[in-house]
């Protein structure tokens, strides 16, 4: 038998089974007929999966949060996420990152790399892309070094093309303070990138630079930018 379904007073509702017992009639599908199960949705808001029951719609993200995933319930917008790790493809800018990580700074003479006694040895660094910062601080009581005075052991070895140049400032304090007439104190990349050593050279008032003797005693501070 054919029966009349009276006509939606909305525009677009669909007709909907009621099963065998009953007339279909409009009104929402829901989500096992391939629907939302919903009769409306929040404006800006994102929508998320409940099994078989109306899909949810969560609460609209303040400006700047994002969408942060909770084990066994719906996600949450926040605006301090954390995560365990980022992996980068390697044609990314990025694609060589290394978060702030310790190394070993040491002294080193350029003619006899020698050994030293130290009171304080800290370094850290960051790599982002080919680009890395290094921080140091050394201070030491006994050196058996000779020659000029270098840093060695430099994280992550330079490019070819940055060697004898300038890449940042350091502080000498103690025995390996710099003549009365320094007016910079820099650190500089050596010749051989490969030793991963670079030089500490002072310069004067008139533009002389000259290399900084090891001494057996000293302290120094820096932070250096170069390219890998």
């Amino acid at each position: 038998m054919l029966n009349n379904v009276a006509p939606s007073a909305t525009s677009g509702v669909p007709v909907i089974s009621q099963g065998s017992s009953a007339n279909p009639t409009f009104g929402t599908a829901v989500v096992a007929g391939g629907g939302t199960g919903a009769t409306s949705l929040t404006d800006h808001g994102v929508l998320v999966g409940s099994g078989t029951s109306p899909i949810d719609a969560l609460a609209v993200g303040a400006t700047g949060t994002v969408l942060g995933g909770v084990t066994g319930a719906d996600p949450a917008f926040t605006a301090t996420p954390s995560v365990t790790s980022i992996t980068f493809g390697a044609g990314s800018a990025l694609g060589n990152y290394i978060a702030t990580t310790a190394w070993t700074p040491t002294v080193v003479g350029s003619t006899g790399a020698g050994t030293a006694n130290y009171t304080i040895q800290v370094g850290q660094y960051v790599r982002i892309g080919s680009l890395v910062y290094v921080m140091f601080s050394l201070q030491w009581n006994t050196g058996t070094g000779t020659g000029n005075l270098l840093i060695g052991g430099l994280p992550i070895a330079p490019n070819s093309g940055t060697a004898w140049r300038p890449v940042g400032d350091v502080q000498l304090g103690s025995a390996a303070a710099p003549p009365a007439n320094t007016v910079d104190v820099q650190a500089i990349i050596a010749g051989d990138v490969s030793s991963s050593n670079i030089f500490i050279q002072t310069t004067d008032s008139s533009g002389n630079g000259q290399n900084v003797s090891y001494p057996t005693a000293g302290s120094i501070n820096g932070s250096i930018w170069y390219f890998a």
